[in-house]
């Protein structure tokens, strides 16, 4: 097992996803260092970095970011997650709502912080929790902030053909 020191404050060490897109219910814990996520097409990799940057307050209509080449400057990064621009798109199909978790490592000496954002079929709005308490979205940007997290790094670089 990790230690939790192994960790630099901002990391992510815990996701949670439920009713999101195609996922019912899933948990994973990204390690302290480099993390990939790997499958064929149509398993959900766009879905999990995309459930990232919402979780993180990221706006919908945004969506994640890909290189196109690896050569090409991030700043020139291309949007790929036009899925929906309104948030109860991203609502698993039959569910009347859903939640992104994450959980990031504190500062020394202070305990993870848990953001949650809920998510709702029937509203084009969400909620956002901050360790179990209620939270704006500008109070989840400024958490990102302290912690020096850019939520608009996210780089995905497709399979080549």
């Amino acid at each position: 097992m990790l230690s939790s020191s192994s960790y630099v404050p901002g990391s992510i060490v815990r996701v949670q996803l439920h009713n999101f897109l195609t996922y019912d219910h899933v948990e994973f814990r990204p390690g302290p260092h480099l993390n990939m996520i790997i499958g064929p097409n149509g398993t959900g990799k766009s879905s999990i970095a995309c459930a990232i940057a919402l979780g993180l307050n990221w706006p919908p209509s945004v969506g994640c970011f890909r290189m196109p080449h690896l050569q090409v400057a991030h700043s020139e990064a291309t949007q790929i997650l036009g899925r929906a621009a309104e948030l109860n798109s991203f609502v698993k199909i039959g569910a009347t709502d859903g939640y992104i978790e994450i959980e990031l490592k504190g500062k020394s000496g202070k305990k993870n912080l848990v953001v949650r954002r809920n998510l709702s079929s029937t509203s084009k709005g969400s909620t956002y929790s901050l360790n179990g308490q209620a939270a704006t979205g500008r109070e989840v940007t400024q958490k990102m902030n302290d912690l020096n997290v850019q939520v608009g790094n996210l780089w995905y670089v497709p399979a080549l053909p």
